[in-house]
């Protein structure tokens, strides 16, 4: 593995960690798989020697990956091993919008309680800076499909 990748095996995995609450291993394992499993995958002898971790623990963190849907695995011809590779970046926008679209259920029943204890002009204000984000979220949602569409 050459700096370039070192380098951006840790970006990822500070970025997986922090934005997407993967705990450190499972964030350093996904960032692993994503830039050196791309092409034909890792195996779990691979995974295990460059984390250092006990096998235990590797194995539970790829099925919990697996869980996910952040990765997956192939088996090579004539080859017992599974191969990782991470999931299709439409993997990744599907769970968008299954994630902004759970979202959007929530805010139409948080309008509607809002809306049922109107009392002032700061209830007004709430309701209407909801909406506001709900249109945001549907807007965002038509362009997650949009991509999703694109790379079909």
């Amino acid at each position: 593995m050459d700096s370039k990748q070192e380098k951006l095996i840790n970006s990822y995995t500070t970025h997986f960690n922090k934005n997407f609450n993967l705990a450190p291993l499972q964030a350093k394992i996904m960032a692993y798989i994503l830039i050196m499993g791309k092409k034909s995958g890792v195996t779990f002898e691979d995974v295990l020697t460059y984390t250092q971790a006990s096998k235990s623990s590797v194995s539970t963190t790829l099925n919990s990956l697996m869980d996910r849907n952040s990765i997956t695995y192939h088996h090579k011809p004539h080859d017992r091993k599974k191969y990782f590779t991470p999931n299709k970046l439409s993997s990744l926008l599907e769970r968008t919008i299954r994630i902004i679209q759970s979202e959007l259920l929530l805010l139409v029943d948080m309008i509607d309680y809002y809306e049922g204890i109107e009392e002032n002009e700061t209830d007004t204000k709430q309701i209407n800076n909801i909406r506001i984000y709900k249109n945001h979220l549907e807007g965002i949602e038509v362009s997650v499909r949009e991509t999703l569409q694109k790379l079909e």
